[in-house]
């Protein structure tokens, strides 16, 4: 059975792309995306956020962990039992104690 996710990535990806597209999948090792990530030397800041009842919360660990691999400083935040775009004032909060952090450290 297809799941409303598979459907939106069919939707949203270039015609016969998979799921390791750079749109979908900035992990991959054969991904061009992957130099994206590349932003350690920067000194950026990145917030990865979800909940447990996510259907995508796996990619959003790992894209988390991958961006930390790469010297991003990453704050992960990920809550048990939110779904996606659930939980709006929890999520309001992480979002303005991260940029606030982020606008002192300048």
């Amino acid at each position: 059975m297809r799941t409303l996710t598979d459907l939106m990535w069919e939707l949203s990806l270039p015609i016969c792309a998979d799921h390791d597209h750079q749109y979908c999948n900035p992990t991959t090792d054969s991904n061009p995306g992957l130099a994206a990530l590349e932003v350690g030397s920067l000194g950026w800041r990145a917030l990865v956020t979800g909940g447990s009842g996510d259907p995508l919360i796996d990619r959003q660990v790992k894209l988390a962990k991958v961006m930390e691999e790469k010297g991003v400083s990453v704050v992960g935040q990920f809550f048990d039992g939110h779904q996606h775009g659930g939980r709006f004032e929890s999520l309001a909060y992480v979002i303005k104690d991260f940029v606030y952090v982020t606008t002192m450290k300048g």
